[in-house]
């Protein structure tokens, strides 16, 4: 009766171990699916924000650029100006000889 108490006993033993054993499987497969999942999103997001910085620095340099073109339009037309007054006092003071 023992015997047949003890075997009772420890095949209830290995079948709880076996049955946690693949509670833990399915523990550990879920954490590496999530764990998957975790690790694509990150890499999504890492290469959204590397397209991010990099519209942003285009953005910046495209800003910079039309200013500085409209810095050199100004410069143009002061120096055009400049150039005009100069002719005409040229032009003035030569009158002013003749």
């Amino acid at each position: 009766m023992k015997k047949i108490t003890f075997l009772g006993l420890s095949l209830l033993f290995v079948l709880s171990v076996t049955a946690q054993e693949k509670k833990v499987a399915k523990e550990v497969k879920k954490v590496e699916t999530e764990q998957a999942e975790i690790e694509k999103i990150a890499t999504e997001n890492k290469s959204n924000s590397h397209e991010k910085k990099v519209a942003k620095a285009k953005k910046d340099h495209d800003k910079k650029v039309k200013e500085g073109h409209e810095k050199v339009k100004v410069a143009h037309k002061e120096h055009h100006e400049k150039v005009t007054k100069a002719k005409s006092y040229v032009s003035c003071a030569i009158g002013k000889m003749s």
